[in-house]
């Protein structure tokens, strides 16, 4: 199966590239991270040993994934979009008798759901990141709900042999509201924290840099808590899944920090609280599960190891693969084209014709009497 992948983000793409390539099927990342997949242009992760399509890429660099050249549409099965909305409605003239999957990855809102709700009827798979996002205040379903992944042979070996606790977050002051900046600082202050990530450089004290993925990995292996705050309006992210696999002991903020008002957040039914990990709203609560879990390392192993026991049953990679196997091997009779939606003057131009053509149509007897009229006064008068 030739596979069409529109991605906007590049961690994911990463993990999602090489699971449908492990399953056998072609797969062309268009302008994405890994279109050249042994020179990724985003260094969050490393190269992938895939195939390249040398002609794809040439007609690529001649269109952009908002206007798509029919040529890519035409050699894929499948049309895999990520998130972004504009990419499917701004090429769904180029779809017809094509497969498209829209791919949620916990950014979805109201809004976005209302603009695809149209294209779902003529045809649009979608698959959820969460069945949180079930939630979202006039959602458009789920084809199937299929989670983010981790390999739990690549992400194991915690050791907790340092006393950091640390976060992995992205500008995480300057997306203070969504990543609850001010709660991983109440959370971390006076503990030896840091946020890893790029763009944190205005984290002060608890700025810790950039990591490579491999230095990443160690990083979550080395380190004895993770602090995790959300990424509003996520159901959970990448990082919370890293964590658990590893095996770090996480500590997490509850629903009324993480949830974006819908009802959507699920990192407190993930985490069982002091089973799995510890998750509350309650951040004196929290505190104090941090510095237990630093003085006590037989409690932190013991959290830890059930956290990564539960991100094996919920995330690991056997089940996710099998997951998007069975979905793929689905039967689907490809989108319908439906009226092409943004030629916003071609259908002004329409509907104008229309309404002349009514009133001209409402005339017409008229303007037959008036000329009989003149007619017969054109033969008096002679």
């Amino acid at each position: 199966m030739r596979i069409l992948y529109l991605s906007c983000h590049a961690a994911l793409e990463y993990d999602e590239l090489r699971l449908l390539a492990g399953l056998g099927h072609e797969v062309f990342s268009v302008h994405g991270a890994y279109q050249v997949p042994e020179a990724p242009t985003d260094g969050l992760r490393p190269p992938l040993p895939l195939p390249r399509y040398p002609a794809l890429e040439a007609i690529a660099r001649q269109c952009s994934r908002e206007r798509l050249d029919p040529r890519l549409v035409h050699w894929a099965d499948v049309i895999l979009v990520m998130h972004v909305p504009q990419w499917i409605t701004n090429n769904w003239h180029l779809y017809r008798g094509k497969r498209v999957i829209w791919r949620s990855i916990g950014q979805s809102t109201p809004s976005i759901e209302r603009l695809l709700r149209r294209y779902r009827r003529l045809g649009l798979e979608v698959v959820r990141h969460s069945p949180g996002e079930l939630r979202i205040p006039g959602n458009i379903g789920a084809d199937a709900v299929i989670r983010f992944y981790k390999d739990p042979n690549e992400f194991r070996g915690w050791t907790g042999n340092t006393d950091e606790v640390i976060t992995l977050n992205r500008s995480m002051r300057a997306r203070a509201a969504a990543c609850n900046f001010a709660a991983f600082t109440a959370l971390a202050r006076g503990f030896n924290a840091r946020v890893y990530g790029h763009g944190n450089e205005d984290t002060g004290p608890f700025h810790g840099g950039a990591l490579d993925y491999e230095a990443m990995k160690r990083k979550l292996r080395e380190a004895r808590v993770y602090l995790y705050t959300g990424t509003k309006p996520a159901s959970y992210t990448l990082g919370l899944v890293e964590a658990m696999m590893t095996g770090i002991p996480v500590v997490a903020l509850g629903p009324r920090f993480g949830d974006a008002g819908w009802g959507t957040y699920e990192v407190h039914r993930i985490i069982r609280n002091g089973v799995d990990g510890f998750v509350s709203d309650d951040l004196g609560f929290l505190r104090r599960a941090v510095a237990r879990l630093l003085q006590d390392p037989g409690l932190a192993a013991a959290i830890g190891h059930n956290g990564r026991q539960r991100a094996i049953a919920l995330f690991g990679e056997p089940v996710v693969r099998g997951q998007w196997a069975a979905f793929l091997a689905r039967p689907h009779p490809g989108v319908r084209a439906g009226r092409r939606v943004g030629a916003g003057r071609v259908l002004f131009r329409r509907r104008l014709r229309r309404t002349l053509r009514g009133r001209l149509a409402a005339r017409r007897p008229r303007l037959r009497r008036r000329r009989r009229r003149v007619l017969r006064r054109g033969r008096w008068l002679r």
